[in-house]
């Protein structure tokens, strides 16, 4: 099967393109689905290329690097929005 030779970034990576191409066909977004799934094994075929020129390093960064940046725009938002941005809205409703 073409998974079990597939090394493990390019697996990590596959998986969560089927994660995302689930997520938009069960809202109906077929399109979308289609457009991630093209460029999502685009993408792990080029992490596969990476792993077979024993680059590893380069594969596993490409990989965590939208993680770790997704990671850090969460902790800014929540920074600068506030942990509960229920609290802050209360102010501004009108009775």
């Amino acid at each position: 099967m073409l998974f079990v030779s597939l090394c493990s970034p390019a697996l990590l990576s596959i998986i969560l393109v089927f994660a995302h191409v689930v997520t938009e066909t069960a809202q109906e977004h077929y399109k979308e689905a289609m457009t991630k799934l093209l460029i999502g094994v685009m993408f792990t075929m080029l992490l596969q290329l990476f792993c077979l020129q024993n680059m590893r390093v380069i594969a596993w960064l490409l990989v965590f690097i939208p993680m770790i940046m997704y990671t850090y725009t969460t902790f800014i938002i929540f920074f600068v929005f506030g942990v509960n941005p229920s609290e802050r809205v209360k102010g501004y409703l009108i009775n």
